[in-house]
This record gives structure tokens, C-alpha cells and sequence, in this order.
């Protein structure tokens, strides 16, 4: 029992630190990290490891030796229990980018937009799902399309630095309804050539629906001006919302269908899936599901795939029935 090796805490630095030789996948952990912001080892291991490790551990030991030198910083959030069940707060940890660890990646010149914050205990959540989204989508890509298929992404703070550029370029924008902060704006190029942009709203039931529809018409009024093209260079784009159930899904569906225009542009769909196999949720934001046919739109009543192509089911009376600024936006999306 004495020669056993001690365990040691996940939560306090403490005991001899081990030797660390700093790699090239090191620092690109390091900068993975300080671009999600906060992150978890399966994120982290799906944007970098997945190709070369069928499990977590080679990430979680780099992870680990990492922390221990703090270049990275571990967050854990409360664990919260309702009638004897976990509600909420994580048993794994969420890494964050220290100073220091910022510090070396500025001597390879490659810190650019990244972030040693924490976000707020009410953000960490949503924080959580959009970087969820964000490395699934991407690891989709690559295992569908190959790993030369490039996919962009602007996170909401790059957003909101394009807001602020064109407030600031344009005093008529400053009481602009139409610049709407998006969680963030992903591209990718279809095998056709055609290149997608979508927006990104995460939805976890704490907005109103009301609001959530001011939110939409904001997105109508952006697709109605050049200001998608000067602002954020897009020439057209849908709108991603994930949302937390199918219930608030369809709720959030017809109270959206009352805008009267544009419609085929916001696309729908949950986090997990309506039905359960043996007891467990199937996540629909997850590599092997994100790009198959689990949209919802408003105009018909299929499944549409992110690539194209759908569970075409029979079309609602008056489903193709739009403005002419709907039309448009469903030539340009489609």
C-alpha cells in the first residue's frame, strides 16, 4: 500500500509536476481551447484526436499535463438535484485558456481572437451547445465531404465586431433593427460548388417566444438589404435554430410562419431526438446525425439535410405560399 501511486486531485494543482515537452498539437490544443472559450475534452478531442484515437484518453493525458504546467484552467459548474436527479452541472470538466498559456501561444503568433475568460454560470450552458455545435458540424464535414473540405466559422464576438464596425461606418445603423447578433455564422462548400451560409441560434427555452419571433424579423429585415453582403459578406443564408424540445420546436415553428415572409429560410431542430432508443436520447447534434435529414422547415412538412436533399412527407396547405421577398429568399437558399 505505501508504493501505491496517490491519485491526484482533479480540482487543486497539487504534488511533483511531471516533465512536459511541449508539441506542436500542444499548442493547437491550447489555441482549440482559447477559440471555444470554454471547452470540454470531448470537444477538444473531436476537433483534434478524432482522427488518430478511437477514445478520449491520448486527449485527457495532454489535457491533464497541461493543466498541471497551467497553460489551461479547469471549470467545473454546480451540480444541481431535482427529486434525486442531476438537473444540471458537470462531473467532467470545461477548460479554459490561462494567461500564461495565452503567453506562449503569442510567441508562435497565433493568438489571434482568442479568450482567457469564463463565461457567467448562466452562459456556460449555451456556451457549451454552440461550441457542441460547432465541433460536431465540423467533424461531419471532414468525415463526409473529406478532410480537405473546408468549413469557416465567425464566432458571435467576431459578429459583434462587424455590428459594432457598421454602426460605427454608418450612423443611420445605429438604432438598426436588423442587426441581429447570431451565436454564430458557419460556411461550407456543397460537392456541387455551392457555397452554404447559415446562422446559428441556440435556443434553451429561457426567451420568450415573443422575442424569439422580434429575433426572426430582424433576420428578415438583414435578407431584404445589401447589408447581409457589406456586413457580414454573405450573398444569401438560412437560419439554424436548435432548440431544447419538438414541443417548443413546433411552437416556435408557427409562431415564426406568422411573419408571412421569407420562411424557407429558418430552419428547426432539437438537440435530441423526439424518441428514445432503450432509455437513452439520441442527440441529433452529433457527428453522424447533424447532416442527415433532421431539419425541419417551415414551408413543407419533410426532413431537409444540411447537403440537400430530404424526407419529403405531403406539404401543408399553402406551404409554397410567400411574399415575393419570400420567394427570393428560397431561390437564393435552395
Amino acid at each position: 500500500m505505501e508504493n501505491e501511486k496517490k491519485r491526484r486531485s482533479v480540482y487543486v494543482r497539487t504534488g511533483e509536476l511531471p516533465p512536459l515537452q511541449m508539441t506542436p498539437r500542444d499548442k493547437e490544443v491550447l489555441r482549440c481551447v482559447g477559440l471555444l472559450r470554454i471547452a470540454t475534452a470531448e470537444q477538444i478531442h473531436r476537433s483534434l484526436f478524432a482522427a488518430t484515437a478511437a477514445t478520449t484518453k491520448p486527449c485527457q493525458r495532454r489535457l491533464q499535463r497541461l493543466w498541471l504546467h497551467s497553460y489551461l484552467d479547469r471549470v467545473f459548474t454546480p451540480v444541481v438535484f431535482v427529486d434525486g436527479k442531476q438537473t444540471r452541472g458537470a462531473t467532467q470538466p470545461y477548460y479554459v485558456l490561462t494567461v500564461k498559456g495565452l503567453r506562449l501561444l503569442n510567441e508562435s503568433k497565433a493568438s489571434a481572437s482568442l479568450r482567457t475568460d469564463v463565461p457567467s454560470l448562466s452562459l456556460i450552458d449555451h456556451c457549451r451547445d454552440i461550441n457542441e455545435f460547432r465541433t460536431v458540424i465540423a467533424a461531419a464535414i471532414r468525415k463526409r465531404l473529406g478532410p480537405e473540405a473546408r468549413l469557416a466559422w465567425i464566432s458571435e464576438t467576431m459578429l459583434r465586431k462587424r455590428n459594432e464596425r457598421a454602426r460605427k461606418n454608418n450612423p443611420s445603423l445605429r438604432h438598426a433593427r436588423y442587426l441581429v447578433l447570431p451565436d454564430g455564422l458557419v460556411s461550407f462548400v456543397l460537392p456541387t460548388g455551392d457555397r452554404q451560409f447559415f446562422f446559428l441560434e441556440i435556443d434553451r427555452g429561457t426567451e420568450s417566444l415573443w422575442r424569439l419571433v422580434q429575433r426572426a424579423k430582424a433576420y428578415v429585415r438583414l435578407h431584404r438589404t445589401d447589408l447581409k453582403r457589406t456586413i457580414h459578406g454573405v450573398p444569401h443564408f438560412r437560419v439554424l435554430i436548435v432548440t431544447k424540445s419538438f414541443d417548443r420546436l413546433m411552437n416556435m415553428r408557427a409562431r415564426i410562419a406568422g411573419i408571412g415572409e421569407c420562411l424557407n429560410m429558418f430552419w428547426f431542430a432539437t438537440f435530441d431526438e423526439q424518441a428514445q432508443r432503450a432509455d437513452k436520447p439520441v442527440s441529433n447534434i452529433s457527428p453522424e446525425r447533424i447532416l442527415q435529414p433532421i431539419w425541419h422547415k417551415i414551408t413543407d412538412s419533410g426532413l431537409h439535410s444540411l447537403l440537400g436533399g430530404s424526407n419529403r412527407a405531403t406539404d401543408p396547405p399553402n406551404a409554397g405560399h410567400s411574399t415575393s421577398t419570400g420567394q427570393t429568399a428560397t431561390s437564393n437558399n435552395n
